[in-house]
Formats: structure tokens, C-alpha cells, sequence
């Protein structure tokens, strides 16, 4: 059942927005809650919640929404686990990765593959390609941290 939605309910925030291509919905993912909910636009009614992860964190939950908006993926920044959201059914599935905890994620146009962000260790990160809706694995790419150069600052600001 719907609910009315007045702002995420739970450990506060902060709150990312995230806006379905079609515009019927948005997702808020609360980073404190480690909750992510859909919000339905023409209602202004919550379509439902799930959690991602406990509350009391503070890293960004990774969000990317399918071109035909059906599906939304999620990554918790603590674990290598992909959570895929039904919107229509509200399942959630799960998918492990052989990486570290899995980040940002950028969805291809056309939806056939998506490029996820990882951390290895303190100073590193990586990026892996999925080809969607299998799941598998396509390109892994090792970013290290060590030797990249600081950004140039004009007058002490980056």
C-alpha cells in the first residue's frame, strides 16, 4: 500500500534524488537510513522502500535506473553486492561481484551494460563494465591511486 510521503523516515540523511528517464517516479536514497524509496510523481505517494544497507552510514548509496525504467540498481558503498529493484514487482535480487565494495554507477543509453565503480584498499579503485540484464562481468579496469597528481588550484581553490 502507498503511503503518503513527507520526507524518508529513519536515520536522517542525507537525502540523493534520482529521477526516472519517464518521469512517473523518483528515488530517494537516504544515506544515514541506508534505505532507498520510490516515490511516485503524479500521487506524491511512496510507492515503497527497501534497505540497502544498516543505518548509520554516511557513503553514498549507488543508484541507476534502467532506460525503460523498470528496473533500479542499487550499490550499498560498503560491500562487492548489487541490488537490482523490480520496480513493478518490488523483488529485489542480488548479484556478487569479485571486487571491492561497489560505488557510483553510470547506466549505458541504451541499457545493454553499465559501469560500475569500486574501492580496492585505501588508495586504489577500479571500474568494471556489466553487460545487462546478464550480469557478467565485461572489462575490469585497476585505477591505482598511488602517483595521480593534485588538481592545479587558481588562488588556493580547487
Amino acid at each position: 500500500m502507498a503511503q503518503q510521503f513527507m520526507h524518508p523516515p529513519g536515520a536522517g540523511g542525507p537525502v540523493d534524488l534520482y529521477a526516472a528517464t519517464g518521469g512517473e517516479y523518483l528515488v530517494a536514497a537516504n544515506r544515514g537510513a541506508g534505505t532507498v524509496h520510490v516515490l511516485l510523481t503524479s500521487s506524491k505517494e511512496q510507492r515503497g522502500a527497501v534497505s540497502v544497507r544498516a543505518a548509520g552510514h554516511t557513503k553514498g548509496i549507488g543508484v541507476a535506473i534502467s532506460p525503460d525504467d523498470r528496473t533500479i540498481y542499487l550499490t550499498d558503498g560498503l560491500t562487492p553486492r548489487l541490488a537490482i529493484l523490480d520496480v513493478t514487482t518490488f523483488k529485489v535480487r542480488h548479484q556478487l561481484f569479485p571486487t571491492g565494495p561497489l560505488g557510483a554507477l553510470s547506466m549505458s543509453a541504451d541499457g545493454a551494460s553499465m559501469i560500475v565503480a569500486f574501492t580496492k584498499g585505501a588508495q586504489e579503485m577500479g571500474l568494471m563494465t556489466i553487460s545487462l540484464p546478464d550480469l557478467r562481468v565485461r572489462h575490469l579496469m585497476n585505477l591505482p591511486g598511488k602517483g595521480a597528481r593534485p588538481l592545479p588550484t587558481i588562488h588556493g581553490v580547487v
